[in-house]
């Protein structure tokens, strides 16, 4: 299986997975992601698009994984619509960028959670 044909089926299960069928979801190549990092921006959140941005080199489960942990933001993002004004409107433009870190690492850790969840009740 190629690998481009590899990153449309795990975006289509984990999609169906994580309930996010109604979401279009493009994607393409990065040369400058390293193999285990990604990226994913809502294009339109009404219309639920977004484009995710995968490294174009690495192992297929490290690939599979950082598509699964991308889409997870999706599911999150509700949560992105209601902070991302606040901290623009509240937070000092020096303290920002300090928020953002703690914010998106706090992110990272609860989508780390759901995905070992997700492995350990056995679903694929």
């Amino acid at each position: 299986m190629t690998r481009d044909k590899f990153i449309n089926q795990a975006i289509s299960h984990y999609k169906e997975l994580w309930l996010l069928s109604d979401w279009e979801v493009k994607w393409k190549y990065y040369k400058s992601l390293p193999p285990n990092d990604g990226v994913i921006n809502v294009l339109d959140y009404g219309l639920k698009q977004a484009e995710m941005g995968l490294p174009s080199r690495g192992p297929r489960k490290i690939l599979e994984t950082s598509i699964e942990h991308e889409l997870i933001h999706l599911v999150l993002w509700p949560e992105n619509r209601v902070f991302d004004p606040i901290v623009e409107k509240r937070v000092a433009p020096k303290m920002k960028e300090a928020i953002w870190d703690a914010y998106n690492r706090s992110q990272n850790e609860i989508i780390g959670a759901l995905q070992r969840a997700r492995e350990s009740w056995g679903i694929k």
